[in-house]
């Protein structure tokens, strides 16, 4: 195909097709969208609930939002928080955003080959939460589709649509003879993915759904390269101006950072090229493997090699095998996979243990149960012990009334009427502590989950019994809450740090909050340079010097959004009324003028987690990695309190090693030197401190080794001068057995080696010592007159190494070797004068 033809068929799609849906077709995208919603919210009292975003927040069971009931999986299961919007939602009518493209439902291999599979796509959907059924849902169906759509009555019929030639469309399988219409049709479907799914926070990435998005964008360059002969390296940022003009004013979400979009489209697509470029020619190899066994099916575990050492996505080696009447052992293939995974497995230790958790029927169950009410866990911000009584207990698979440590010892669950724990949620790992009665019973907590608003205390009985109805003594720990509190703290404020530095476009995409340290995952394209570490830093410490109270409250969602300088996490869903906290600023003062440019200068939050009362409780916080997580995204490691300043002496006793080492010279600074770096990559300390520390051992390094480049080859020269001295003063000499004492020079040895293999008649063996090393090197050279009297460099060099434990290597006119007994050298020099003398 030529470029001026591809061009015309670009042009044809995106500006012809945009013609054709706005002016000429009666139901274009945006009316269908609307009238879909207004029929069910104005007519049928439904929520219109705006769709969530392609890559869900806080569902790691979906790579993506594959359905319109994703987002309502928490009503489904009964896991919604009872005082959030959505629980109490009795109907809902909403569009939502859907792609297709790993997992169960994976559309992904069929984009193209027909007219109805595509990766992305909307979902218009209207929801009941037990207010009304089928029957209903069908009448409205029907009204929406034959009164308000004017679809005829005697044309629905469950079927799919197959094509209407007179709209230009059945160029699909076999009559798509030149595979062009199946390559628009994968590069527009694809193209929308893309932008959506990134658009709601994901990058292309070696691993879960950031590699279906890898996949995706591959899979298209690849029709533009193959089909449209088109180069590939920015083609799809070409495109995304498009999709957001055609559906930007329904999903303005896809405006918001359409350069930053375009920068990571063409970083894969150009990282790509050159990927295929390689696979292309190692598919090649397949192919000819294949032929020469007489067969058109390539190997599996070749096929998965492509994949897992060269990283060719599966699906595009079995399209290219596809093309020309090729295909793949998937079983082979399977296997292979499998082998991989059970590698990494074993390399990892192997799986985690069993635990417990409510499943669907688990929470069904206790729902039904009315003596169990979901948990009033308001004391787990301030009292570390209170009374509370065993309203259930859950052994896995069902409820019973009691266990024993004598009858169970594995783990179970337990739910209170109220707890202090803090079940793990928004970033913060979950308490640890204790349920005690009096001291002949005590339940061991080792993690705290909450469902649907009961809080589930699991763990062992490490003796006693435990029954419904007891009253038990719940206690947290506290050597674990506190510093997780201080770490907790130290994320917002460490987030206000990076938004002062860095600037209005970090945004969090994800946290985890533990007792030693802390993470926070942030969109940033290019890497922190330590100077803006450095600000960070003395920004989140000035607030902890400052002692300032932190501040926390519940206040009704709609009030709370309005806060100037609030900071929360896109896409996640907030309880009504949400908690919010502030560091230094009083809540009450904050309500009274939201929009006050004041609160945009220190964090103001949506957050439920444990916080310390004052700044000052925290101590200090230090920046221990920065690094990037994908593209786009980068990550910082931090720690705060004890953990903090730990890190923080320890760097000042690295510092003072540096300075000690400036004082050494020669083989002891060279020893100093390995151990420094040893240290250096083992060390936790601040990264500003590590990045310093890296600078100052390099300078040092450069120091050591110019110096040492220096002695070198001083100690040639006076190897090879000392040698010739030796032979001028006694011309008559025929060999020399001599200790050159120059360490581990190889070099100088060999120096003098080649000096005597200048002179004629001469013969020599010389060995050197290196203490610091262990080691005793030792090389021989023999004349050729020598040699036919018997003498042979390589006995003579064996010489030596039989009595240093070393090994020699060469033949009758040179050899050389090392050895590990230093101690015995001098005896080896004294051994190899007697075997010389036997000969000369």
């Amino acid at each position: 195909m030529s470029d001026s033809s591809f061009e015309w068929r670009q042009w044809h799609w995106t500006e012809t097709g945009k013609k054709g849906s706005e002016s000429e077709t009666e139901w274009p995208l945006a009316k269908v969208r609307s009238t879909f919603v207004d029929f069910f919210t104005a007519k049928h009292g439904h929520t219109f609930v705006p769709s969530s975003a392609t890559v869900p927040v806080n569902d790691p069971t979906l790579l993506f939002a594959n359905s319109g009931m994703n987002q309502f999986k928490p009503i489904f299961l009964g896991t919604v928080d009872p005082n959030s919007d959505m629980s109490k939602w009795k109907r809902a009518a909403n569009s939502q955003k859907c792609i297709r493209a790993g997992g169960k439902h994976n559309d992904l291999e069929d984009v193209g080959k027909d007219v109805y599979h595509h990766t992305f796509f909307e979902m218009l959907g209207n929801w009941s939460f037990g207010d009304y059924f089928k029957k209903e849902a069908i009448h409205m169906a029907w009204e929406l589709l034959t009164v308000v759509y004017g679809m005829p009555k005697e044309r629905l019929y469950i079927t799919y649509f197959g094509g209407d030639e007179q709209l230009g469309i059945g160029l699909v399988g076999k009559d798509d003879v030149d595979g062009i219409d199946t390559a628009y049709r994968v590069v527009a479907d694809h193209v929308r993915t893309l932008t959506f799914a990134i658009s709601d926070g994901g990058v292309p990435s070696n691993e879960g759904r950031g590699y279906v998005l890898r996949r995706i964008l591959r899979r298209g360059s690849r029709y533009v390269r193959r089909r449209f002969n088109a180069p590939i390296g920015n083609f799809f940022s070409t495109l995304v101006d498009t999709v957001v003009a055609e559906m930007g004013e329904a999903f303005p979400e896809i405006r918001r950072k359409v350069t930053d979009l375009k920068l990571i489209l063409d970083e894969e697509e150009q990282s790509f090229a050159k990927t295929l470029d390689r696979g292309e020619k190692l598919f090649e190899g397949c192919i000819q493997k294949a032929k020469e066994r007489g067969t058109t099916v390539l190997d599996g575990a070749d096929v998965w090699n492509l994949y897992d050492t060269y990283g060719f996505p599966v699906d595009l080696t079995r399209l290219m095998a596809e093309e020309i009447g090729f295909s793949v052992d998937e079983a082979q293939f399977l296997e292979e996979q499998l082998k991989a995974k059970e590698r990494s497995k074993a390399g990892k230790g192997g799986e985690k243990g069993e635990v417990v958790t409510f499943d669907i029927h688990a929470i069904g169950e206790i729902e039904k149960n009315p003596d169990v009410k979901a948990t009033d866990d308001s004391h787990k911000y301030d009292k570390a012990s209170i009374s509370a009584t065993v309203k259930a207990i859950y052994k896995a698979p069902k409820f019973v009334k009691s266990l024993s440590a004598a009858d169970f010892t594995g783990n179970f669950g337990i739910v209170l009427d109220k707890t202090n724990f803090y079940a793990e949620q928004g970033g913060q790992q979950y308490d640890t502590g204790s349920l005690k009665i009096g001291s002949n019973t005590v339940f061991e907590v080792e993690d705290v989950q909450v469902y649907g608003g009961y809080v589930l205390h699991i763990g062992h009985l490490s003796k006693g019994s435990i029954a419904l109805g007891n009253q038990v003594t719940a206690a947290y720990d506290q050597t674990r809450r506190v510093p997780m509190a201080n770490n907790h703290t130290g994320t917002h404020i460490l987030n206000y740090g990076l938004l002062k530095t860095l600037g209005d476009g970090v945004d969090q995409k994800g946290s985890l909050v533990t007792p030693e340290k802390f993470r926070f995952d942030f969109s940033q394209k290019n890497a922190i340079t330590t100077e803006q570490l450095q600000e960070i830093e003395s920004t989140c410490n000035l607030i902890i010097s400052n002692n300032v109270q932190v501040y926390s409250r519940e206040v009704p969602l709609s009030i709370a959004k309005n806060i100037n300088g609030l900071r929360a996490v896109f896409g996640e869903v907030y309880p009504d009324p949400v908690r919010v906290v502030t560091v230094g600023f009083n809540i009450d003062e904050v309500l009274a003028d939201p929009t006050n440019p004041k609160w945009g200068t220190n964090s103001v939050e949506f957050c439920g987690g444990t916080h310390v009362p004052r700044t000052g409780q925290i101590k200090k916080l230090v920046i221990l990695e920065e690094s990037s997580i994908a593209k786009g995204i980068r990550r910082v490691v931090a720690a705060t309190g004890d953990v903090a300043e730990e890190a923080v002496k320890v760097a000042a006793g690295y510092k003072q090693k540096l300075v000690n080492a400036k004082k050494l010279v020669g083989s002891a600074l060279e020893a100093e030197l390995k151990a420094l770096d040893q240290e250096l990559k083992q060390i936790v300390i601040p990264a500003v401190s590590k990045a310093e520390f890296r600078k100052d051992f390099a300078d040092l390094k450069k120091i050591f080794d110019d110096a040492d480049k220096s002695r070198k080859l001083q100690e040639v020269k006076d190897a090879v001068e000392k040698v010739k001295a030796v032979f001028d003063a006694n011309a008559s000499l025929k060999y020399v057995v001599m200790n050159l004492n120059v360490g581990g020079n190889a070099k100088a040895l060999s120096s003098a080696v080649q000096h005597v293999k200048t002179l004629s008649g001469k013969s020599a063996l010389f060995i050197s010592v290196d203490k610091d090393a262990g080691k005793v090197s030792y090389s021989a050279i023999v004349a050729k007159e020598h040699i036919a009297k018997g003498l042979k460099a390589n006995e003579w060099a064996s010489v030596v190494g039989n009595t240093v434990n070393g090994k020699s290597g060469g033949k009758e006119d040179a050899a050389q070797g090392a050895g590990a007994d230093v101690k015995r050298a001098e005896e080896a020099l004294k051994l190899a004068e007697t075997h010389v003398k036997k000969f000369l």
